[in-house]
């Protein structure tokens, strides 16, 4: 378990399967945060993923690529609001870092160049997020060749 943790700890970007309420799979491309030993998520309010987790809480998550990834399989729960705090700050790094050097550079991009600051956007209302943790059920980790190292997480 130790090294799951580590590899989620070490990436920031997952894909996501979800399944709405009648059969029909998605997977999403999207960013996380590990808060502790927990993956937290935010989708906008409302969304395919937002919607199809409603329905079915079951997602599998997959970090990584080859010849090293980690797939996960659990459940999308709601996020404390101790949580979020935590996610938003890890959001607010990464992002403010970027943003930084796209207003340095004068290469700001639309709809953002309103706002100086991350959470400004939240706070404003242009981005409605739904906060989600993914509960562990169980990790399938792969490193090089060979078959996946399974890991109950729970």
């Amino acid at each position: 378990m130790k090294e799951v943790l580590s590899f989620l700890k070490e990436n920031s970007v997952m894909r996501i399967a979800t399944v709405s309420a009648a059969g029909k799979p998605r997977v999403s491309i999207m960013e996380y945060g590990m808060v502790g030993n927990s993956m937290i998520f935010a989708t906008h309010h409302g969304s395919v993923k937002d919607m199809n987790i409603g329905d079915n809480p079951l997602v599998s998550v997959s970090v990584g690529g080859t010849p090293t990834y980690v797939t996960i399989d659990g459940a999308a729960t709601d996020a404390s609001a101790d949580e979020i705090e935590a996610f938003n700050k890890v959001l607010y790094e990464r992002h403010l870092t970027g943003l930084g050097s796209q207003l340095y550079s004068g290469r700001q991009a639309k709809p953002y160049d309103k706002y100086s600051d991350f959470r400004e956007m939240i706070r404003s209302g242009e981005i409605n997020m739904k906060y989600y943790k993914v509960v562990f059920y169980t990790a399938y980790y792969t490193h090089g060749l060979g078959p996946a190292k399974i890991v109950e997480m729970r």
